[in-house]
């Protein structure tokens, strides 16, 4: 049931205490006792917390334009990747409805987003065994140090400035501290403040 989640356990760490994590039941287990629900291929690291994302993407539609843009961003970003992408642990920061997931069904991908539709998305790719979804707030990341080789968010850093300038150069530096020493990361915003 947990193929994917299983796949994906050494990049993943306990984002209070930084520890490994473990399958029981229906449930990721720090070795500090914290508790993280898993539904199908999807972790809730932030519990019951609702946010106005989850209202936001209640009314969004993917455009035919923010299609594009998602896929030539996609293809500017990735053209720098000459090994086996099936290898490749990659983090979609803030996917949101997630248009552009399907470009990347030959690496190892790991969605990030704090709002409910990571479910809707999920379970458009509940048969993956290369993808998992995570309910997760950004400035608290359940990922382990130097684990991710590519870090991509697509209209997403747009909104990390509402939490005020110092959040994002915080943000910056901890997706520093996940980023393997060769892995970058591309970051494409909307607006004239990202």
């Amino acid at each position: 049931m947990h193929e994917a989640i299983n796949n994906f356990s050494s990049v993943l760490a306990c984002p209070v205490s930084g520890g490994n994590l473990r399958i029981q039941g229906d449930y990721l287990v720090s070795e500090s006792g914290c508790k993280y629900e898993v539904f199908e291929n999807v972790i809730n690291f932030t519990g019951d917390l609702s946010t106005n994302y989850d209202k936001h993407w209640e009314k969004f539609e993917s455009s035919p334009l923010k299609v594009n843009r998602s896929q030539d961003f996609f293809k500017w970003c990735t053209q720098r990747i000459s090994e086996n992408t099936s290898s490749i642990n990659v983090l979609d920061l803030g996917c949101g409805d997630g248009n552009h997931t399907p470009l990347f069904n030959n690496y190892k991908y790991i969605a990030v987003d704090i709002s409910k539709t990571i479910y809707d998305l999920a379970s458009k790719h509940r048969e993956s065994k290369n993808m998992i979804f995570l309910k997760a707030d950004a400035f608290s990341l359940p990922i382990k140090n130097q684990s991710v080789d590519f870090i991509f968010s697509f209209a997403g850093v747009n909104y990390f400035p509402s939490f005020g300038e110092q959040s994002l150069n915080t943000l910056l530096g901890s997706l520093d501290k996940i980023l393997s020493s060769k892995g970058y990361a591309a970051l494409w915003g909307a607006g004239s403040k990202s």
